[in-house]
């Protein structure tokens, strides 16, 4: 806002107007004065309230803060706590505070807002400590085994929300050193009473003030600590038929009462005797249990052990043996102190190069039992050495008190100085039907040996198979030699597979066959039946002889003999025989290979049949040398036609494929025997009769002849053979006319002269 100033100046008369001016200008700025005055004053000022004794008066619950604020604030503003922890305290919309929430003596600020005016204002409680009610009559108790005793959890009191501050000390009447701010460690102290002191400091005006607790602290049973007890197999435990169970506790109180899985003893004492002989070695766990002689400690319980460990007393036997050969050691033992299982036994080899401990597996078993000593290979060979067992473990669990004795033997480990060689085939095949009925066995393996032979199902194996071991088809084997001055085998192994055969005989479902020489039988035609693995192979003797190539050709009445012929040379024991019959058919018997006929008689395959001369077959006759058609009988002749016989067995079925050519002239005929004649004349007017000058029979008669026309100058009008035999009246000039003209007759056969005539066209 702009004042305007006024300044009066001395020395000059002031006039009444001007003086009602002063006075309204003065009024303007009073007025304007108190209005910014009320508007700052819409939140109240800061104010602060002390309360004391808030657990003393139930309306601290519902503090009302507005009314608190100084000077004149209205309504309708919100409220924060100046410290976050008092919020769930307030409510900020009325400015209600519950003082028992706050659980801390001192100074609280509350802001108020109003947005009316933008202004703030904060009422600040001076809150008087509350420290809890006292807690003197035997409602604080703890047990000696709690080391975090919260002493807050003793104070308080019976009314509904009403908490003792958490911002006070803590002290004892009489120290322990135990105590650590509100934190006791009852384990540090014995039995008994023990006071402690809450002190919450001076508020402002409210005075400081005091909450006393009395703890008892209580006994916790004792049940001891665990004595570490073993028994060992071996004891005499007639003597502990009434063992006491508290000899497995030390420092424990003697009130206690004993169970076993869940179930409670009678009393203390148990027969170990009796436990001995029914669940033998192993351990056995009891739970020992104290109630307190209050409410406040828990009950007491430990479990304790005793173990009862087997016991080995046992000999060994061990011997010289090969090298490379399992070292198999032998235990007897007494099987009433160890249970039946696999145990671990730990060995002591004691060699002149040195000491080696090393560990076996062992399956202990009624009394008996072995392992396989694992030796390094620096072990000395050829020497004797000692063997001792130092002890025993059980990856069951089964627990040994120490070896009284330790079980002890000797041995060495034998070297094969320049081992025996053996050679043998790696793969060697057995023919079944050569042993007679038997099976071949190993002692049939082909080998060459300068030591006795052993033989093995792997080529690790240690175990010998005997010689008399039949062999199996497939089957690896392996052959090694042993020194025969100690037994010892060469660790070199020699593989051998065997394949066994067994021949079966070939089979035939005739052993007469019949065959036509004509198809070239061989061999290979002769129906044989193998088992499809040997390969059928022809011999010309029962034993012995030569064998025959498939490709052999038979032979009418020879006999052949067939066998199984197999890899590895195995043979069929029996050969079997086939006699086949070969037939051979003759060539057809003609009596003539030309036939000279008259094709005006129409000759068929009948006058060619005629030509066949007695024979013991029959014959065929064909168009075609191979193949072609059959004729019969009544097929037409065709002249200058070969036609061919075929030889035919009717009982058999077999034939000569050779055939027989025989040429056909049908050209053969007399003119006179068939009244051959010229025609004198023709007249070609077209009317179907006589059109044409042609001479009967010519062509048949006269194949090869030829014919010419000539008028009456000489000049050729016409030539015709067999291909052209008739003339029309044309010429190359056009229609000949009515006339006589001339024929020349040329009739190219043996005994027929040409001949010239003449002839009339008549149109």
């Amino acid at each position: 806002m702009l004042l305007k100033k006024t300044i009066i100046k001395p020395n000059k008369m002031i006039s009444q107007k001007n003086i009602k001016s002063i006075f309204q200008y003065m009024a303007f700025f009073f007025l304007l004065g108190l209005s910014t005055d009320l508007a700052a004053q819409c939140a109240g000022t800061d104010n602060t309230v002390t309360v004391c004794n808030k657990d003393q008066d139930v309306a601290t619950r519902t503090f009302d803060l507005f009314t608190s604020l100084g000077g004149a604030p209205t309504t309708g503003g919100t409220w924060m706590a100046v410290s976050g922890a008092n919020t769930s305290a307030l409510d900020e919309a009325t400015g209600i505070v519950d003082l028992w929430v706050i659980n801390r003596f001192g100074a609280h600020e509350f802001q108020y807002t109003n947005t009316a005016c933008g202004e703030s204002a904060i009422v600040t409680i001076m809150l008087g400590g509350y420290p809890g009610a006292d807690n003197i009559n035997g409602g604080a108790n703890a047990c000696n085994d709690e080391n975090d005793l919260n002493l807050y959890s003793f104070l308080g009191s019976n009314i509904s929300g009403q908490v003792q501050d958490f911002n006070g000390t803590w002290s004892e009447a009489a120290p322990t050193g135990f105590l650590n701010d509100n934190i006791f460690d009852a384990t540090q102290v014995d039995p008994g009473e023990y006071t402690f002191l809450y002190t919450v400091d001076a508020v402002d005006t409210c005075p400081s003030r005091q909450a006393t607790i009395i703890l008892e602290v209580h006994k916790l049973p004792t049940v001891g600590t665990p004595v570490e007890t073993v028994f060992c197999a071996d004891e005499d435990f007639s003597t502990l038929t009434n063992y006491n169970l508290n000899q497995l506790l030390n420092g424990e109180d003697i009130n206690g009462t004993w169970s076993q899985n869940d179930v409670d003893l009678p009393n203390r004492f148990i027969d170990l005797q009796d436990i001995y002989n029914n669940s033998g070695t192993g351990t056995y766990t009891y739970d020992y249990e104290i109630l307190p002689s209050n409410f406040v400690c828990d009950i007491a319980t430990i479990s304790v052990s005793f173990t009862i460990e087997a016991v080995f007393e046992a000999t060994i036997s061990a011997t010289d043996y090969c090298s490379g050969t399992p070292y198999i050691v032998n235990i007897e033992y007494d099987d009433n102190l160890v249970a039946d299982g696999t145990y671990d036994i730990e060995y002591l080899v004691a060699a002149s190069n040195g000491n080696y401990t090393l560990t076996a597996s062992s399956n202990l078993n009624g009394g008996t039992g072995t392992f396989t000593m694992t030796l390094p290979a620096q072990v000395p060979l050829n020497e004797t050495m000692d063997l001792t067992v130092i002890g025993i473990t059980s990856p069951a669990g089964t627990l040994f008190c120490d070896l009284a004795t330790t079980p002890q033997t000797t041995f060495s480990v034998l070297d094969i100085d320049g081992p025996p060689t053996i050679q043998a085939e790696a793969n060697q095949t057995f023919c079944t039907n050569l042993f007679g009925g038997t099976e071949p066995t190993l002692a049939d393996i082909g080998i060459t040996s300068t030591g006795n032979v052993v033989f093995f199902d792997t080529m690790t194996s240690a175990a010998q198979l005997p010689a008399t071991t039949p062999l199996v088809n497939g089957e690896d084997y392996f052959l090694s030699s042993s020194d025969p001055s100690n037994s010892c085998v060469v660790a070199v192994r020699t593989r051998v597979q065997v394949t066994l055969i067994t021949p079966t005989d070939p089979t035939t479902t005739d052993i007469s066959p019949l065959f036509c020489a004509s198809d070239n039988p061989t061999l290979a035609n002769l129906a044989i039946t193998g088992d499809g693995t040997g390969t059928i192979t022809w011999f010309d003797a029962p034993t012995g002889g030569n064998s025959l190539a498939d490709t052999s050709a038979l032979v009418d009445g020879t006999t052949y003999y067939a066998t199984l012929l197999y890899d590895g040379g195995c043979e069929s024991t029996n050969k079997i025989m086939v006699t086949p019959t070969v037939v051979g058919v003759d060539s057809a018997s003609l009596q003539f290979t030309t036939l000279e006929a008259c094709a005006l008689d129409n000759p068929t395959v009948e006058d060619l049949i005629a030509l066949e001369e007695v024979s013991n077959f029959d014959v065929i006759w064909y168009d075609q040398p191979e193949n072609g058609n059959a004729l019969s009988a009544s097929e037409p002749l065709v002249t200058d036609t070969m036609y061919y016989a075929e030889s035919y067995d009717p009982i058999t079925g077999c034939i000569l494929s050779a055939r027989v050519a025989v040429t056909v002239d049908l050209s053969h005929c007399d003119p006179v025997e068939y009244d051959f004649f010229i025609p004198d004349g023709f007249s070609p007017n077209g009317d179907g009769r006589n059109d044409v000058f042609f001479i009967p029979n010519i062509e048949i008669i006269f194949p090869d002849f030829t014919l010419e026309i000539l008028n009456r100058y000489g000049i050729s009008l016409f030539k015709g053979d067999i291909n052209n035999p008739s003339w029309n009246g044309e010429t190359n000039n056009g229609t000949a006319p009515n006339g006589v003209y001339f024929y020349v007759i040329n009739y190219n056969k043996e005994g027929a002269e040409p001949i010239q005539g003449r002839l009339y066209l008549n149109r």
